[in-house]
This record gives C-alpha cells, structure tokens and sequence, in this order.
C-alpha cells in the first residue's frame, strides 16, 4: 500500500513538474525540435501520464464542461467537412495536424481540473510557468533590441541560426524596419502575452516594464492589449480600492528589497542607457509608428485589409456550402475561401486570416465560433463575481482579436485553465503557496517569491 503511494505521489511531482515546463516554453516559439515547438512534446508527455493517473487513481478524468469537449470538437469539424467538399491537399494536411497537436491539452485541462478539485496548488506550477516564460521574454527582448540598433546585430538570428542551427525564423522585420519580437517570428505572437503578463504580476515595476517593452516590439496589438489592460485595471482600483492596495502592498512586501532595487534600477540604467546613445530616437519612432497605425487604421494598408475581412466574410458565407458555413473548413485552414475567391496569396500553399473573429469563424464554422466565445462569455461574467481580472482578459482579447490572430495555444490553455479554476471555485488571480506543493520548484525561495510577486 505505502508502496503504491508514493508511486502516485511520484506520478503528481512528475505532472507538475512537466505542466510547469510546459507554460515556462508556452511563448518560446523559437525553440524547436525537428519543426515542432518543444512545449507540444511536453503536452503529448502530459497526456499519457494523465491517462497513467486515471488508471492508477482509479478515476475518471472528468472535464469542467460540456463545452470543452465540443470546443475540441469542433476543431475537427472543418477536416470532417472535408470529405464532402475536398480541400487541396496542403489544407486536408492542415486540417487534420493542427488539432491532433491540440488534443493533448484536453488531457491537460482534465487533469488539471482532476488536481483543483483534490489540492490547488497544482495552480502555483501553472502561474510559475506563465511567469517565467513572461520573465524570459522581457530579459530577451531589450537584449534584441540594443543588439540590433546599437551593435547591428540580429542576435535571434545569430543564436538559434548561425549557433545552434535551429533554422527558424527568429526575427521580425516589416517593411525593411527591425523589431524585436522576442522568441517569436512576429510580435503579434507575444502581444496577448503582455495583458496575461499584467494581470497576473502585482507588482507595480513589472507592469510599467510590461508597458514600456510593448511599446518597441512593433505590434499595435500588444499596445492595444496592455494600455487596454492597465486602464481597465485603474477603474478595478476604483470600484475596489482595498483589494488593489492590499495586493500591491503584498507584492511588495514579498519582494526582497534588493531585487526592488534591482529592478528600479535597472529602469533607470535602461533610460540612461537609451538616451545617452541615442537609442530612444529608434524607440520614438517605433511609438509614432503604432500610435499612426492606432489612429489612422484607414490608412494603414495592413489593419484596413483586417477590417475589410469581416466585409468579405458575409461575401464569403453567400457562397460556399451551407456544411462550410456551419462547421467551418478546418483548423489553420482560413485562408482557402480567400484564395478561391479574392485570389490572395496563391503563393502560399496555406494561411490563415489575421483577425480572431474571421479566422475562427472559417475555421471551425458558426458552431465553433458559438462555442468558443460561450467558453469566453461564460469566464467574463461567471469570473466577474469572484475576480475582476477575469472580465478585464477577456475584453483585451477580443479588443486585440479585432486586427490580429491571439488564439495561440498558451492563451487558448490561459483560457481553458481559468475556465477550470471558475468550475472548481477557485480564484486563478488569487496567488499563494499552498501548503502542499505540486513541485519541489515551490519549496524554492526563488520560486516563492516568483508566484507572489
């Protein structure tokens, strides 16, 4: 019997351990193994040990919702329609991987769930994760920055090409101008990643870092999210003064005065640094860039083609098939009815169109798209009543959904997870070490403070 136990018990450690891996490298889409990102191994890894974990605890995995399942579902709908109404070969493919690479996370959230209802500290390798992830995408992208308008060095390209061969697309260039996009190809993968970075850090250093890092990234949807997230935050700080001035005070009380120094300090150098060499021109020009993009989307080519889509959608749906309409032509498979009609980037052999709503609506039809904005209905309103946060997510990302895809996995799992912690009754914003921990990486002090923070 003790025996058997401390086999579960190494089971727990395991999947937490792995869950925590898995946020941590969420974001870090140039990290890759043989063309795949390396958090989709992790997943797979994941789901078998939650099988191993309903075999061995003798229990079902159950899920929050109906919805989850029909929302997976429904990822498949476009590729089942397909049968009926072929797609070219390239999008058949698409239709099929893409959510075969996303069925891991219905094992993720099942057990993950499974866990919050037994011992919420599972929650703490979750947050952890998310935080260093966040964390490694701040340090990096300043380090991008100055490598390129100081020294004219694309580090991204020079560490996961020239060094460690990954061949990967580790920069953003547009329209011959270099941004710094983090572990990512383009800054739009990271925008939403800014509003998930200031809800869930308290303390008031790292969100103006938050703020002032979104702002040289080139994305007029990371500036739209955070600015979009720090306003509604002032008005939570209105309605519920107490619970915001308790919440920083504990960050700061639980953040050594050392790294406060740190970090204050490490603004100061920054500014410093920029002015004195002349860096806060490129940085100046970056602003005036997303502010013209911001104000005069009219006249910007690339966000009025975002607009247009939602013309061309109600175009679109005239002419396909009603099974298209309602589920959709499959995942990552947006673009096809674009090309057929409007004839657009016929060089490509697939893409996907740059606006939420659209996107999701091709892809996985009505249906889907009534699925999907349920699940983020259900966490605004149900997640008001408990946390303020959770209405103030959901409305930057469909602010930011409006002119750019945000659906990328660790916001699809940010989603899914909050949704869980609503279904169990548990606050996702209410950090705190538990008592009983997932991980040996929660007795750390680093770690501790990490969480808190």
């Amino acid at each position: 019997m003790e025996s058997g136990n401390v086999k579960k018990d190494a089971l727990v450690w395991a999947q937490g351990i792995l869950i925590f891996g898995f946020f941590a490298l969420s974001t870090l889409f140039t990290v890759m193994i043989k063309g795949q990102y390396l958090y989709l191994y992790i997943a797979a890894l994941i789901a078998v040990l939650t099988i191993v974990y309903a075999i061995t605890h003798k229990k079902t995995a159950a899920l929050p919702s109906i919805l989850i399942p029909l929302l997976f579902l429904s990822f498949f709908s476009g590729y089942l329609t397909s049968a009926l109404y072929p797609l070219p070969e390239a999008y058949t493919y698409t239709a099929l991987l893409v959510p075969l690479l996303k069925l891991p996370y219905l094992f993720m959230i099942a057990y993950i769930y499974a866990r919050l209802k037994v011992d919420k500290s599972i929650l703490d390798a979750v947050v952890l994760g998310y935080k260093v992830t966040i964390v490694l995408q701040l340090v990096w992208i300043p380090i991008q920055y100055i490598g390129y308008h100081k020294f004219g060095v694309d580090v991204g390209n020079l560490v996961f090409n020239e060094w460690l061969h990954c061949d990967v697309t580790a920069s953003f260039i547009r329209e011959n101008i270099y941004h710094p996009s983090g572990f990512s190809w383009h800054s739009g993968l990271i925008a939403p990643m800014f509003v998930i970075g200031f809800l869930i850090f308290k303390n008031p250093i790292v969100r103006i870092i938050l703020i002032m890092e979104a702002m040289i990234v080139g994305s007029s949807t990371a500036v739209a999210g955070v600015i979009g997230a720090a306003g509604l935050m002032v008005l939570v700080a209105i309605v519920r003064p107490k619970q915001f001035r308790e919440e920083v005070k504990e960050s700061l009380e639980n953040t050594p005065k050392i790294v406060l120094y740190l970090l204050g300090g490490a603004i100061a150098a920054g500014l410093v640094y920029v002015f004195a060499s002349g860096l806060y021109r490129s940085a100046v020009d970056s602003v005036q860039y997303l502010l013209y993009r911001l104000l005069h989307s009219q006249e910007n080519g690339s966000t009025r083609a975002h607009f247009g889509y939602f013309r061309q959608y109600f175009e679109i749906i005239r002419q396909v098939p009603l099974v298209n309409v309602l589920f959709g032509y499959g995942a990552d498979c947006s673009g096809y009815p674009f090309q057929e009609l409007y004839h657009y980037y016929m060089t490509l052999s697939t893409y996907v169109i740059e606006c939420d709503y659209i996107n999701i609506a091709l892809n996985h039809g009505i249906i889907g798209f009534v699925i999907f904005y349920a699940m983020l209905g259900y966490i605004a309103v149900k997640g008001a009543e408990k946390d303020l946060r959770y209405p103030v997510f959901v409305l930057c990302i469909l602010v930011q959904g409006i002119g750019y895809n945000v659906q990328w996995d660790y916001v699809l799992l940010f989603e899914l997870v909050m949704f869980a912690t609503l279904k169990a009754d548990v606050n996702f914003f209410d950090f705190r070490m538990r008592k009983k921990h997932e991980t040996t990486l929660a007795k750390n002090g680093f770690v501790r403070f990490l969480v808190r923070v």
